[in-house]
């Protein structure tokens, strides 16, 4: 009969299954059963406890045994390394019969022998019990022997199998995370991008918020600022389809989900709105739109809270917000809460400076409000005259009336200045109707000066501005000129076209620009050689032409003169 048994096959049982564990029992079925034997067990030798544990025991009350290295009839041969045939169990000293007497079971003959794997290290231990006929034999050891390699290969094969997995697996898993990583720097970078680009703030919070909804699969999304004067939350910027709704809805601090996030400063993921109390259902119902869940950050800069970001729902249904979600938007919140902190810092900033500057800008248009209520005086006295016909009076009430509009004009630059807001009313002028204008009202200027005035226009027709502040562009550097030629000169206004300009040269032979301001000459309170000066005017003159889109450019020789050339855009 044990001629007839046959080896295992391991790449038939390896075809079988590569799960470790149901290995084992068909390895332990077919070992009791090549071995005519009543049952087995299969020890694996733990290196890290330096035991060994039955794996694999067949028909046993008792779940796991654990031996320690030399203990019992296993542990012997795991030491050792000798296989053991034990005719009498009972007889021999190193028998453990604590397990029979737990189970009830008779063990009668023990064949045990060790696993060696293909370094030659004993991995584990294979004890067969009882022999069904008689005693083990020599020839059941020879197959024992061949069993045991069969079995340590199979062992082997299918440990390997399942490390190889193990490792595919976290290499996957690995790779998923840098994916995931490398979505989160994207999703960082893109919104730095727009943070660094010169947008208004509103521009920049839709811009990053509906990335942000984009990026994180959300239907909808909103940032809410704390206002100052009242405390409460509102919708700075909203995505979605209700954002217009929600424009109009104000929060209390600590009202709703997001204004609990506000108040604890504390990030919040809540994938089933309905059973968290915190959640504000009226805002829901007002503006018709279902929420099942949200997820929301606090935006807080130096322990200040700003208000907070939140994405609502997301778009599949069957998706709920992540612990990985909600990391990123933090990441984002604090991008947001930097870059709002900083939009209001360069406000501050801009707000104070423009203040500081109010006092010196006043006392610049007062120098400008010089010519046109010089004007207006000279012509009240002319209109008093007797001599003045009647033709004449009217001429110079249209000019009087003329010259308190761009007085009006000028008061309102001071209030737009202080408030930072720059209005142009651009309309269609002829060039020349301009200078004929500006030329009216400075004649006066001219007279006993010694200074002979020149036109050369050689283009006269439209130009897109506004009409007075091109006046007090033509008015500062006239006003400069004359300063400039206390002994006489010539003073020219000439102007040409090109492919794309409109080009005024005012040209003077005056004593020309000092060297030491002359690459400072269009910034604010720079000024040189003048009892008046302020130092407004040219930065003013600069400001007015960056308005319309134009350039100045300037050229200047000591002894000699200077030359503004004003380019502007063609019609």
């Amino acid at each position: 009969m044990a001629g007839s048994r046959k080896f295992m096959d391991p790449k038939r049982i390896m075809e079988a299954t590569l799960d470790l564990d149901t290995l084992l029992i068909l390895i332990m079925n077919k070992i009791t059963e090549s071995m005519e034997a009543e049952r087995s067990t299969l020890f694996l030798y733990d290196e890290e406890r330096k035991e060994l544990w039955s794996k694999i025991a067949q028909e046993s009350e008792i779940k796991e045994i654990r031996l320690k290295l030399g203990e019992g009839i296993a542990g012997s041969v795991m030491k050792t390394g000798q296989t053991l045939n034990i005719i009498d169990a009972y007889q021999d000293p190193r028998f453990n019969n604590a397990f029979d007497e737990k189970t009830g079971y008779f063990t009668k003959t023990i064949f045990c022998k060790p696993m060696v794997n293909t370094y030659g290290q004993r991995i584990g231990v294979i004890e067969v019990l009882n022999k069904k006929s008689g005693t083990f034999t020599e020839q059941d050891e020879k197959l024992l022997d061949a069993l045991c390699s069969q079995a340590a290969i199979t062992i082997e094969n299918a440990q390997l199998y399942q490390y190889l997995k193990a490792k595919n697996l976290a290499l996957i898993q690995a790779q998923k995370q840098l994916e995931e990583k490398i979505h989160e720097l994207d999703v960082l970078y893109s919104i730095e991008k727009e943070i660094s680009a010169s947008w208004d703030l509103d521009t920049l919070l839709d811009r990053i918020l509906l990335k942000t909804t984009e990026d994180l699969n959300a239907e909808a999304g909103s940032i809410l600022l704390i206002e100052e004067k009242t405390n409460l939350l509102y919708f700075k910027s909203v995505t979605g389809e209700k954002a217009e709704e929600l424009r109009k809805v104000k929060l209390k601090v600590g009202e709703g989900i997001v204004g609990w996030v506000a108040s604890t400063k504390t990030p919040l993921i809540v994938n089933d709105v309905s059973q968290d109390p915190r959640f504000a259902e009226r805002i829901s119902a007002k503006i018709q739109f279902p929420t099942q869940s949200i997820l929301c950050v606090p935006l807080v800069v130096n322990d200040q809270v700003l208000g907070a970001l939140e994405l609502i729902n997301k778009k599949d249904k069957e998706t709920l917000f992540t612990e990985d979600d909600l990391r990123l938007l933090m990441i984002i919140g604090n991008q947001v809460a930097r870059a709002i902190d900083a939009h209001r810092l360069r406000e501050k900033e801009a707000k104070a400076e423009r203040m500081a500057m109010v006092g010196q800008m006043v006392s610049g248009i007062i120098h400008d409000l010089k010519n046109p209520i010089s004007s207006i005086i000279g012509f009240v006295e002319l209109i008093s005259l007797d001599k003045t016909t009647g033709e004449n009076r009217k001429k110079f009430c249209k000019i009087i009336l003329r010259e308190i509009n761009s007085l009006t004009n000028m008061i309102q630059e001071i209030l737009n200045f202080a408030k930072g807001e720059t209005n142009l009313l651009l309309r269609k002028y002829y060039l020349s109707d301009i200078v004929e204008d500006v030329l009216d009202l400075t004649r006066k200027d001219f007279e006993g000066k010694q200074i002979e005035l020149k036109l050369d226009l050689k283009y006269k027709g439209n130009v897109f501005v506004d009409e007075s502040k091109m006046k007090r562009v033509f008015y500062n550097i006239i006003r400069n000129a004359i300063e400039a030629m206390p002994n006489g000169g010539v003073f020219t206004i000439s102007s040409y076209t090109t492919d794309t300009h409109i080009v005024i040269q005012l040209s003077d032979t005056g004593v020309g620009i000092p060297e030491e301001i002359r690459d400072q000459l269009f910034d604010s309170f720079v000024t040189k050689g003048k009892e008046q000066g302020t130092g407004l005017g040219l930065a003013m003159v600069k400001r007015i032409i960056d308005e319309h889109k134009g350039e100045i450019e300037v050229e200047s020789e000591t002894g000699k003169g200077t030359t503004f050339r004003i380019k502007l855009n063609q019609v």
